[in-house]
């Protein structure tokens, strides 16, 4: 009996830690996602224009697709960078009605482009999201791992 009690014992602390590591985990999760939004999308800090180019050559547009796609991009980033100027300074309300915000612009955005590029264009498009969302995490961990440099 003594023997099942400390099996008991060990199985509720072991689940103690566990529950603590995962506390911590989606707290770091929750705080790199809000660097990574602060970061900025990519397609807010090109130029339209500069976006436009990597959509025909990353998508292969044909001249129509290009003159569909152009105002659909212009009108994306000049309505992320007032939402990006909106918010600036306003702390974690302002962050999290930007960061909503923002991911309805880019589901608009994205509503939009699949009405004009192909199935297997928007497949590729979703990868190009995903490889920018994967280089503003890394971004977002690389200023992390600076501050904590500094700090020490």
């Amino acid at each position: 009996m003594n023997r099942i009690a400390e099996k008991n014992e060990l199985l509720w602390r072991g689940s103690v830690i566990c529950l603590a590591l995962i506390a911590c985990c989606v707290g770091w999760i929750a705080f790199l996602g809000a660097t990574i939004v602060l970061a900025q999308d990519q397609t807010f800090t090109q130029t339209p224009e500069a976006r436009i180019a990597e959509l025909k050559e990353r998508l292969n547009l044909t001249d129509e697709q290009v003159t569909a796609v152009r105002p659909i991009i212009e009108e994306h980033v000049a309505q992320g960078k007032d939402i990006f100027k909106k918010y600036q300074g306003q702390g974690k309300e302002g962050f999290q009605a930007m960061q909503g915000e923002i991911k309805e612009l880019q589901a608009s955005t994205q509503s939009q482009l699949s009405a004009i590029l192909t199935e297997e264009q928007m497949a590729e498009y979703g990868k190009m999201r995903e490889e920018e969302r994967a280089m503003m995490r890394e971004r977002a961990k690389e200023r992390m791992q600076r501050r904590r440099g500094g700090e020490q």
